[in-house]
């Protein structure tokens, strides 16, 4: 034990990780490698996904790719985060379980916050678009007078 001079205290000398078992992994240890497996996992999934569209040609192969890296760094991300989270509170398997998931679930929902606000956005003004194209009761426009000559 060594001395604080400010108080006069003993406060224990212990390396950070000394309170772990022999062998445990450390958080960030657990953060890598969770976010590694999520991240191949992720990547795996979002090329599985775009393999069709890419052979029939409304994907390209650049926003494939793209869209590959966004969904492995989200994924990794999620799974890392949910696993430092469930070795962080060593519970028993089930209690890790429902960390782990319930950590990546917030993760990733965090993290699609804007692209779901961004499609809200697109929508919104997709539909005044489709208003102000629309004429009013019983006005005609030329492109549905034209139809009906």
């Amino acid at each position: 034990m060594s001395q604080d001079p400010s108080h006069g205290h003993g406060t224990p000398s212990l390396p950070v990780g000394a309170m772990l078992p022999a062998g445990t992994p450390g958080i960030a240890d657990t953060l890598v490698r969770g976010g590694a497996v999520g991240a191949l996992i992720g990547a795996a999934a979002v090329l599985a996904r775009n393999v069709a569209p890419l052979r029939a040609g409304t994907v390209s192969p650049e926003q494939a790719t793209r869209e590959v890296l966004v969904g492995a760094g989200k994924s990794g991300l999620a799974t890392g985060l949910g696993a430092a989270v469930a070795g962080a509170i060593r519970g028993g398997p089930v209690v890790s379980a429902l960390a782990m998931v319930a950590t990546g679930a917030a993760a990733l929902y965090a993290l699609e916050r804007p692209a779901r606000a961004a499609r809200a956005e697109a929508a919104e003004a997709e539909a005044e678009s489709d208003e102000t194209a629309k004429p009013a009761p019983g006005k005609s426009t030329a492109r549905s007078r034209a139809a009906k000559a």
